[in-house]
């Protein structure tokens, strides 16, 4: 805007001017508390807006009860990652309570996935890179520039298998990160292509495929104990746990079975000093009834 003053209307003293419109391009954030009734509401202000009057002029955030809210979420690049099916967003880098949209590398990113499953995204962990997993493929967020960090211009996923996995949280085991099949009955190890001269290239390998009948009840979880040896304890639908013995650089993959008095329905590993402590949830029978 430009102002312009006629100096032979004026000798001296101040020219004071305001300028006033009643429109404008700041947009603010609010989170509504309670709704009074079809026209009104309570809200906290988190980003200050252009003026306090009404408007008609505003959108739903994308996260709500009549929208869904994100399934998965994961940590990587620096950012927080939430999925919702087939919609991808970040954080600002290096600020995770932050969702601020832009151009700038730094900014939030956003941008749905080209999965043929509706489903959408059904894990996600850092290994080197961003890794997905969706029913029908696997996927990786890369940079389409080597001197360009992942931005809202430069985030790509790029399709590195068509396996599928199921909607079991995924694990880093080693260097590798290890999902269920998308059919329960196998554990699939997601790591680099060793026959690969990129380094953002990724292969799935089947870790049951010498053992077929190892996790034929179906899985439930399984968690990973990396000291003082590296195991995966998979816990199937029958109740019982499936340990192997795992050592990806040697190739080394040898499983057993574990039971108990009752039906065990979960594993949880927790990291301590000098080695890792594997719990299990357990329903005992007790007269008749099952007691977790």
């Amino acid at each position: 805007y430009r102002w312009a003053v006629n100096v032979s209307d004026y000798t001296s003293g101040t020219v004071t001017m305001e300028l006033s419109s009643a429109s404008g391009s700041q947009a603010g954030i609010a989170r509504v508390l309670t709704v009074t009734n079809g026209t009104t509401a309570v809200a906290e202000v988190l980003s200050n807006f252009a003026q306090t009057g009404e408007t008609d002029v505003w959108e739903e955030g994308s996260w709500n009860d009549a929208d869904e809210w994100p399934n998965v979420v994961a940590f990587a690049h620096g950012r927080l990652w939430p999925f919702r099916r087939r919609r991808v967003w970040s954080s600002v880098s290096d600020d995770y309570f932050s969702f601020d949209d832009g151009t700038e590398s730094d900014r939030s990113i956003q941008f749905t996935l080209r999965s043929k499953s509706a489903e959408g995204v059904r894990w996600a962990r850092e290994l080197d890179f961003l890794c997905i997993g969706t029913r029908n493929e696997e996927y990786v967020i890369r940079s389409t520039s080597a001197a360009e960090p992942v931005g809202p211009t430069t985030a790509e996923p790029t399709l590195q298998g068509e396996e599928g996995g199921a909607g079991i949280e995924a694990v880093i085991g080693g260097d590798s990160i290890l999902f269920g099949h998308r059919n329960l009955r196998r554990l699939m190890q997601f790591a680099h292509n060793p026959r690969a001269l990129s380094e953002d290239s990724f292969v799935a390998v089947d870790l049951t495929r010498l053992n077929p009948e190892t996790v034929e009840d179906g899985m439930v979880n399984f968690a990973v104990q990396g000291e003082p040896e590296r195991r995966v304890y998979v816990v199937t639908q029958a109740g019982i746990v499936k340990p192997a013995l795992f050592r990806r650089e040697e190739e080394i993959m040898g499983w057993g079975t574990m039971t108990t008095q009752g039906l065990i329905e979960d594993a949880c590993v927790l990291r301590e000093a000098d080695e890792d402590v594997v719990y299990f949830i357990t329903r005992r029978f007790i007269g008749g009834a099952g007691r977790g």
